[in-house]
Parts: structure tokens; sequence; C-alpha cells
């Protein structure tokens, strides 16, 4: 995993009121601004969060799209004139919000791979003393390897504490938001089918997963269901790992809420259902001391000599 960014500043986040209230319009209005934080990498309060910390904190899934995607949805209506409009909305009409999203053209995520592909490009022209304009232009770069760079940097460059986006999202148990992040490292990073989440496995400072947050800030009136997110893209095998104080998901369950029960249900119901999908059987095992362990499925042989 990425090492925690270098700089540490206590600055307050400039964007904090605009992200918290996933208010897009106010966003797209300080681009200028949003775009000197992302190409910089910049991070704020004592934490040294980057943007998509806050992003994923406050489950800004408006903000986050149009990050991402360089939209803004049609759920976003545009208020505001033309004259008051930044450049890149000026000529959008507001009826255009309530047939769908208003694109700006290019992501703020191609902007900022194309910004660093080309200062890339410079670094291996100034290498090879390559003087000619056109020729460095042409130099050889790895265009993809600068994206997945781009997208890591993003998703899994810690905070000083070695939190991700993720485990900020787990915490404040936005589903919706998780299953982008998700979307987002299985699109950039795998390109394929994703087996084990990086994001979902990451640990910080207290060795803890995204799911073990998830399970500590469950509280009294939350939906369950975000839990299963995370099972669904890797966190199962973050079930009997233990955190700093030796305390695996089930142990947290039973000593952090009085929803222990409902939670060790869910999790060990989501864990039958992955390992039946995949043609297993489960066997669960539970121990005297509130501890649960999850055998690997047994396929007999005769079920192989079925097959």
């Amino acid at each position: 995993m990425m090492q925690p960014a270098q700089k540490s500043t206590r600055e307050a986040f400039p964007l904090q009121k605009v992200v918290e209230s996933d208010d897009v319009v106010g966003f797209v209005n300080r681009l200028d601004q949003v775009r000197e934080i992302l190409i910089e990498d910049r991070r704020y309060d004592q934490w040294s969060w980057g943007l998509l910390h806050f992003v994923a904190g406050y489950s800004a899934v408006n903000i986050f799209d149009f990050i991402f995607t360089g939209k803004i949805p049609p759920t976003n209506p545009i208020t505001i004139t033309k004259d008051e409009a930044p450049l890149a909305v000026a000529g959008a009409k507001n009826s255009a919000a309530e047939n769908g999203a208003i694109s700006i053209g290019k992501s703020l995520l191609e902007e900022l791979v194309e910004r660093k592909i080309e200062e890339k490009r410079s670094e291996v022209a100034s290498k090879e003393e390559v003087k000619d304009e056109e020729s460095a232009s042409d130099s050889t770069v790895d265009e993809a390897a600068v994206r997945k760079n781009v997208v890591s940097r993003l998703l899994l460059c810690p905070a000083v504490d070695r939190e991700l986006p993720m485990h900020l999202a787990a915490q404040s148990g936005g589903d919706i938001i998780m299953r982008r992040l998700l979307a987002l490292e299985s699109k950039e990073l795998w390109g394929k089918k994703m087996v084990r989440s990086l994001q979902v496995m990451g640990k910080n400072a207290d060795g803890q997963t995204p799911l073990h947050v998830a399970v500590e800030h469950v509280g009294a009136k939350r939906d369950l269901n975000f839990l299963a997110v995370l099972l669904q893209h890797g966190g199962k095998d973050a079930l009997f790992l233990k955190d700093n104080d030796g305390c695996d998901i089930f142990t947290l369950a039973h000593a952090m809420t009085n929803r222990g029960a409902e939670i060790e249900a869910l999790l060990l119901t989501e864990m039958k259902n992955i390992r039946a999908s995949a043609g297993g059987v489960v066997e669960v095992v539970r121990k005297s001391n509130n501890e649960a362990k999850l055998l690997s499925p047994k396929i007999s042989s005769a079920s192989k000599a079925g097959a």
C-alpha cells in the first residue's frame, strides 16, 4: 500500500461546507481550487486527509460522480444564472437537468491523468536530453500505468492514521459511496472482476479494516446492508483478522454494540450466500469466548466424481 502523504498540514479543508452538503454546483463553481487540490494532492486537517477522504466521509455521491464522470446529476437542479455560472456550465440550461445529467466535457479524473502523462513525458524527455519539442511529445510513456497510479493515489494513499477513504465511508455507513469507490477500483485498477478489494483489506493505524470500522460505528438505527457491501468485495477475508487490540469482527460486534447477535447473524448469512454461490458448503464453528471461525468449504470426493 502507498505510504502516507509526507506533507501534513493542519489547514482547514476549504471545501468543507460544499462537500458536506454534497453541493455539486458549489463544487463546480470552485473548479480552479478543486483542480489545484487534486494536482498538488493537498492534505488537510490534523489527519492529513485528501479530497476523496472528505467526499467518502460525507457520502458526497454527486460530487464523486462529477469528479470521475464530469457530469452534474439531474437530481441536483442548477439554479444559478448564466452570468453567475462558471464557464464549464455557462451554456447549460435548467431544462437539461430535468432530462438528464449535464456534462461539462472531460472529467477531473481525465484532466488529472492527462496532466500527469504530460509531466511524465517531460521527465522522460529531460532524462533523454531531448530538446526538440515534437520529439519530446512522442517520448515513450506508459499511459495506462500513469492512469493506474493516479487512481491508486486517490483511493489507496492513506492519511497519517493510515485510514483510506473507504474507512471513512464505512464509518458513515454510506453504502452508495462505498459501491462507487469499489466500482472505481474494479474498473481502473483491476480491469476485470475484482476478487479482493485493496480498499476493503486496507488496515489503519489501529489494525482495523473498513469492516472493523463499520461494525464499531453501527449505532442503534443504522441499516446493516452496508456491511454486506464490504463482505461481497473481499471483506469476508477480514472477518477473522484481529486489530491491534486482538479483536476480530465478531468480538467487536458484541463488545461495541447491543446489536452483536444481529450483526453476527447478518455476517454469517452473507458468508453462506457467498460460499454457496461458489458451490461450497460452509461450516461455522462457534467458540465459547464469542469468537467464530469459518472453515473452508468441504467438497466431498463423491461430489468431485459426479462433476
